[in-house]
């Protein structure tokens, strides 16, 4: 079988491009497509949609994961609440509240449980409008070298209160020496409530401000997103 490497570089070439260009082209520094083709980092669903729009496949057929969401689909227990902006709100639903959806296999990660999280929150542009079912996976049950683009459920703890909001990863390499410097957790958002940004040394935890814990709980790799509700005719 071949490998997502083989393919990321066989893609690559046959869109006649050199890393430089096609590292450009998927909003990434040519040390991220340099890890990718060597398969010493694997990219994130992200960049696996995009990589798999570019081929003219599924990301399933593209990652080399199979299966579609029919009666032999798993289901995942819905538990946990994007708060982001409104830390009152508790971030985990009452017992009578919890619920659970199907979702579709997927091989990247066998054996490693799944993780549901519904978003009641405006940040993150509203790429996942409240409603929204993130899958997630605990960071700390894999081996995992995180991407650019790559998203994540990330707490905050301040007074008392717990804040859970969804962040994307940007590593800043140090071009000189060939490795990632740093990792930077935005929000991606235009509100003005959701602009602060947390730093950390790659590979390390975010650093405790005074009276603020932060930490990385899960990675984000799919979501179900509900249908917009179409307006009905007549109806302000």
């Amino acid at each position: 079988m071949t490998s997502i490497a083989e393919k990321i570089r066989e893609l690559r070439k046959s869109a006649r491009m050199n890393q430089s260009q096609f590292a450009r082209y998927l909003d990434v520094n040519q040390a991220t497509v340099s890890r990718w083709e060597n398969g010493t980092q694997d990219p994130g669903y992200s960049h696996l949609l995009r990589l798999a729009n570019l081929a003219g496949v599924s990301v399933s057929e593209f990652s080399g994961q199979t299966g579609h969401l029919t009666e032999d689909a798993s289901d995942i227990e819905v538990r946990h609440i994007i708060n982001a902006g409104n830390p009152d709100l508790w971030p985990e639903m009452p017992a009578e509240k919890i619920y659970r959806v199907k979702i579709m296999p997927d091989n990247r990660w066998p054996n490693v449980r799944r993780v549901g999280v519904e978003v009641r929150s405006q940040c993150f542009n509203l790429v996942y409008p409240p409603g929204s079912v993130l899958i997630t996976i605990p960071l700390d049950d894999i081996h995992y070298s995180l991407n650019d683009k790559d998203r994540l459920i990330v707490s905050k703890h301040e007074d008392k209160k717990i804040e859970l909001s969804i962040r994307e990863v940007e590593l800043r390499d140090d071009l000189e020496n060939g490795f990632i410097e740093e990792m930077l957790l935005w929000y991606r958002s235009d509100h003005p409530d959701f602009q602060d940004v947390i730093k950390t040394k790659a590979g390390q935890m975010p650093k405790r401000s005074p009276g603020i814990i932060e930490g990385l709980l899960g990675l984000v790799i799919a979501a179900i997103v509900p249908e917009p509700v179409e307006p009905v005719p007549g109806e302000a």
